[in-house]
């Protein structure tokens, strides 16, 4: 397959644990402990990592299997490395003994999660591209097992919890973990004497019969198979991981092979766009069903959302709502990891069309609770042993998912809604209880009588019970917010906050007062300047059924209504529960009106041919769009174009596949895909640019040409490749590893050039002259160079921030901050809090976590000093390496910024001071170069100290 499909059902399955290949080293062991096998913590590894384009093993040798994805009709390829005997199995852990117990990290932290940088470097220089960027991916193995890692004496049941997953740009990425156990026979071994414990373990099921006891002890192993998508298909990658686990635990011994051929199905899978198409397809033989989002600006909502009103009561739920609204600081709890995630996404969906950007992390390991004190608005969850830490906190509100509990701090005055809204949604939702479970809703039908009825059954009752919470949600956000439009002049963009409060009725002003100020008002003012969307549409409906049905209106008998603060009410669409629905159409479909959906099932996959098999997907869709011809059925016809279009284009069919793109215009604009189809003209060969531009069609489109227009802003597609062809094989002495840094634009003077083969050698100035520099240090050196490069392009800088000819030279992860800027719109004092430290040769920079706002923290020439210093949590009493920075600047913005950069205080402290330096030398000597060269400094001192 050249390229990959963008609407993929998963983009990467990875799995992550210990095994033969990692064997077991304990992170701290008690030597008073009658059996550290059982009571000390692991540090889990990524043993596989499997995308639509490659399949990597990092703990094993080879470590990619070069024959994945199959391109031939017939399957010839051999299986990576297969364990087949007994005593190739422990030859091999014996073998890898010492490497293994030196690889393995001592200390766990954010840099060395997931196997460290050294495994994420092979990946990005690996010969496909991974979907998933490699910062996700290092996150990845502390959320695999949030309590860290442990190994058991008997077998435990599988468990299933979801996660999502932020990177640096802000995009969110959604997974589904299954962890189960497998049987090794472990035999504890020493590397030398006062070594740490170190165990061999050998798979059991690979063991002949009846020599397993000479092995050593039975223990089970912990593995954690995570799938992740850009799509909320929790329900639908649960169904999956669910149809695998028995896969792996019936046929041990072809784990690699089961597992590549279940994530290239899932990934050859494309996800239907908004619509009333469904795709079906099949694992063995179970049945698993696509359903779309109603509208092409939502995220489809594939999960329980009945789970919220069936835990909390309403009052419980509005509290939720009202602190999303404010932008408060909210911890979930739950003693089931699994409820965590979908209960939290079930509130975000339950206040659209207001978006959260701010911190969101569903789950926090153990080992990063104090994440839950980082300054700034948040919505976090951590498991419910952890409530007497949570409340030690500050200005939280702190949700038990448990209890059904909701408790605001009381240092909070978090306003109510408005008495009339609450009400509204309160008769709502007593009118759904009764179907909100649904064995009660469904107690007077038949059983269904095989697995697909039962399957069709949940689902239709999902969807629809789904479909009538959004409503009921929804209508409380336009009894809210409804009356924004009336003071927003579209012509100048302007929106009269100050004229929208005084019309508010006394006793709701504080609430409204609160929302206006918060990002979430902001941005969904904006877009209402964007044209008519979801709210709006719901809003018309709601109207309409005003004057089609009479509801009963609710008045606080309190309520003092000033003359011209009467606020005109609709009457509560819930309210109409007790009567007939009425109908309501629309180009977006009804939300709570039932949706028939048409079902296309996807053929038998074919793991030998994946183009093939997109092949045969294409027939059927140009079969069925050629039979759309009446009106009423060209939405359905835009989504086969749709689905048809991505297909062509993983099928290296790029003109074809954006024809496809472009025909959609003309049946729904809304499903046109702009982003996707800007990635593709961007990755044209000049050749093929020259073939679209010859199509009629592409002359005609005013779409296309949009994008050609605006296209090439942002180096969002850039790509960087590892040139292998200029690294030697050989020992690199100095004479020829000047010439090689040279040639590569790595470094030019000879001083640079002496320190940089010092510092890669670790010589002495007496035998730098013969000592050579190793080629794979090099390697390691220059991948060094261009991850961090490939880094410093990622983040989202809002344009005009950066000056001319200013670059970025470094970008921190994500830290915590202490500090104050004044924000330019409000004039307040806002606080930093979580997000990410720029350093470029000019200044040092902050964006903020969610909302990515561009902050100036100090320019270089204004530092006065840096201080290494500690910064305190209250949660377990922890201190964590702070580095202070303090300016020279007095007035309102800030004197000095603290950043807890953890273990990278060090590091941070090296490459500021070094451009700090050679700013200051440059403004001395009147030598801009002077600033350039101590920017090359930096990149080199980041690279070598990666290395």
């Amino acid at each position: 397959m050249a390229s990959r499909l963008h609407n993929s059902l998963i983009d990467l399955l990875v799995m992550v644990g210990l095994d033969q290949e990692t064997g077991l080293k304990p992170n701290v062991t008690d030597s008073s402990a009658n059996d550290p096998l059982f009571l000390s913590n692991y540090e889990p590894q990524v043993l596989a990592s499997i995308s639509a384009q490659c399949a990597m093993f990092p703990q094993s040798f080879p470590n990619q299997d070069e024959a994945y994805p199959p391109t031939d009709a017939v399957d010839n390829r051999t299986v990576l490395t297969p364990i087949s005997e007994q005593e190739d199995a422990h030859f091999r852990a014996c073998d890898r003994r010492k490497r293994i117990a030196k690889s393995l990290p001592r200390r766990v932290t954010l840099g060395t999660i997931a196997g460290g940088r050294k495994m994420l470097r092979m990946l990005s220089t690996s010969g496909g591209e991974l979907p998933i960027s490699a910062e996700v991916i290092q996150s990845l193995t502390a959320f695999c097992f949030p309590d860290g890692m442990k190994v058991y004496r008997h077998s435990t049941p599988t468990h299933i919890h979801f996660l999502v997953l932020t990177d640096i740009t802000g995009e969110r990425s959604y997974a589904a973990c299954a962890t189960y156990t497998r049987s090794f026979m472990c035999k504890s071994c020493r590397v030398d004497e006062g070594d740490d414990h170190y165990y061999d373990a050998i798979p059991e099921d690979l063991i002949e019969d009846g020599s397993a006891h000479k092995m050593g002890q039975r223990v089970y192993i912990p593995c954690c198979l995570t799938l992740i998508s850009k799509y909320p298909y929790f329900t639908v990658m649960k169904e999956c991981l669910s149809c695998l686990v028995p896969k792996l635990q019936s046929n041990p011994r072809e784990v690699k092979t089961t597992l590549e051929k279940f994530a290239l199905q899932l990934s050859a899978t494309p996800v239907p766009p908004a619509g009333n198409v469904a795709i079906r397809f099949y694992l063995d033989t179970y049945p698993v069903t696509l359903y779309p989002s109603d509208d092409p600006n939502k995220e489809v909502v594939n999960m329980q959302l009945n789970h919220v009103f069936l835990k909390f009561d309403p009052d419980a739920i509005l509290t939720v709502i009202r602190s999303i609204l404010t932008q408060q600081r909210i911890v979930f709890m739950s003693s089931c990891y699994a409820m965590l995630t979908t209960v939290m996404e079930s509130f975000l969906v339950f206040v659209r069309p207001f978006v959260w950007n701010y911190t969101y992390v569903p789950l926090i390991p153990e080992k990063l609770l104090t994440l839950l004190e980082a300054l700034g608005c948040f919505i976090m969850g951590c498991h419910a042993r952890h409530k007497g830490l949570v409340e030690q906190i500050e200005g939280i509100v702190a949700v038990n998912i448990d209890d059904g509990s909701v408790d605001v701090c009381s240092t909070l005055n978090i306003p109510h809604l408005p008495f009339a809204a609450e009400q509204d949604f309160k008769q709502a939702v007593s009118q759904m209880k009764p179907r909100l479970n649904m064995e009660m809703a469904q107690v007077e039908r038949p059983c269904p009588v095989n697995l697909e009825q039962l399957t069709h059954n949940r689902d239709m009752f999902q969807l629809q019970i789904n479909k009538d919470i959004q409503a009921v949600c929804l209508e409380l956000m336009v009894n809210l917010f409804r009356e924004v439009k009336k003071y927003i002049r579209e012509a100048s963009s302007f929106f009269n906050k100050d004229q929208f409060l005084e019309n508010q009725r006394e006793e709701e002003l504080p609430f409204y007062r609160e929302v206006v100020s918060t990002e979430l008002f902001k941005a969904f003012v904006r877009s209402r300047f964007q044209g008519a969307d979801f709210f709006d549409e719901f809003e018309d409906k709601m109207k309409l059924a005003t004057r089609q049905h009479a509801g009963p209106k609710f008045q606080n008998p309190d309520d003092q209504v000033r003359p011209g603060q009467l606020k005109k009410r609709t009457p509560s669409y819930s309210n109409l529960f007790s009567s007939p629905r009425p109908a309501w159409s629309g180009h977006t479909g009804a939300l709570t009106s039932k949706t028939d959906y048409i079902v296309f099932q996807l053929p038998r996959f074919r793991f030998e041919s994946v183009a093939g098999y997109h092949k045969v997907l294409m027939e059927e869709l140009t079969r069925r769009e050629k039979c759309c011809k009446q009106a009423n059925m060209f939405p359905r016809k835009a989504v086969y174009l749709y689905l048809r279009g991505a297909l062509q284009i993983a099928c290296d069919e790029p003109i074809r596949g954006l024809r496809d793109f472009d025909a959609i215009c003309k049946y729904n604009k809304a499903l046109f895909p702009s982003k996707q189809v800007g990635s593709v003209i961007a990755r044209l060969t000049p050749t093929q640019k020259e073939i679209l531009s010859l199509q009629e069609w592409y002359k005609r489109s005013e779409q296309l040409q949009r994008i050609e227009e605006s296209k090439g802003k942002r180096g969002d597609d850039i790509v960087i490749i590892m040139e292998f062809e200029k690294i030697p094989e050989d020992p690199i002495y100095i004479q020829d590893f000047s010439s090689l840094v040279e040639y590569m634009d790595i470094a030019s003077d000879h001083d640079t050039i002496q320190r940089l083969f010092n510092a890669l050698t670790v010589t002495c100035q007496d035998n730098q002259m013969y000592t050579p520099l190793d080629p794979g240090t090099f390697t390691v050196f220059y991948e060094c160079l261009k991850e961090n490069e490939s880094t410093c392009h990622e983040p989202k800088i809002p344009e005009g921030c950066l000056g001319e000819n200013e670059c970025i030279l470094k970008v921190s992860q994500m830290i915590d901050t202490r500090g104050r800027f004044k924000d330019v719109d409000s004039g307040n004092m806002e606080v930093y809090g979580p997000g990410r430290l720029i350093l470029t040769q000019r200044r040092l920079c902050f964006i903020c976590e969610g909302t990515h706002r561009f902050c100036d923290i100090v320019r270089l020439r204004d530092i006065i000093c840096l201080e290494k210093s500690t910064e305190g949590y209250s949660i377990y009493g922890k201190r964590e390496n702070s580095l202070k920075i303090y300016s020279k600047v007095m007035d309102t913005t800030q004197v000095v910024f603290t950043a807890i950069l953890k273990e990278e205080r060090n590091y941070w402290f090296t490459l500021i001071t070094e451009m700090w330096s050679g700013k200051l030398m440059s403004e001395e000597y009147k030598d801009p170069g002077l600033i350039q060269q101590a920017a090359k400094n930096v990149i080199l001192i980041d690279a070598v100290i990666k290395r």
